[in-house]
């Protein structure tokens, strides 16, 4: 077990914080299936939309890497449904249509970039990697 991963984390919220800009997130269905990366396509798809977004929102001091659909101007999570609203939500970068489907490779490229974030003492003694 790794000592060091609540400065990880918290190195991580501080990066995220920083860098991004807080969004407003709509709920959505509430699929509670944890597994963002395909509802959000499948939704995107199966509606004609031209694009979803990647986004960070924060629970309990776990930065969460998470994709949302928009639609209408707005950002909806049609996974976590009403839980949206207790969570802060930071916009990271859009995923347009043609992107869709590597979506898996987007979300280890962004969790890799931010394992780089980390002091080196953090990452090599913690269970989060760059």
């Amino acid at each position: 077990m790794r000592r060091n991963n609540r400065e990880a984390r918290q190195q991580i919220c501080n990066y995220i914080t920083a860098k991004y800009n807080k969004i407003e997130v709509q709920p959505g269905n509430g699929l509670f299936n944890y597994q963002c990366h395909r509802t959000a396509v499948d939704i995107a798809v199966k509606k004609g939309d031209k694009k979803i977004a990647m986004v960070v929102y924060i629970e309990d001091g776990y930065p969460i890497v998470h994709f949302v659909n928009f639609r209408k101007k707005q950002f909806i999570d049609n996974t976590l449904g009403e839980w949206t609203t207790k969570y802060d939500y930071y916009f990271i970068k859009w995923i347009n249509k043609d992107e869709l489907f590597e979506v898996f490779t987007i979300f280890d490229a962004f969790k890799e970039e931010l394992g780089k974030k980390l002091s080196w003492w953090t990452r090599i003694n913690s269970n989060y990697r760059g």
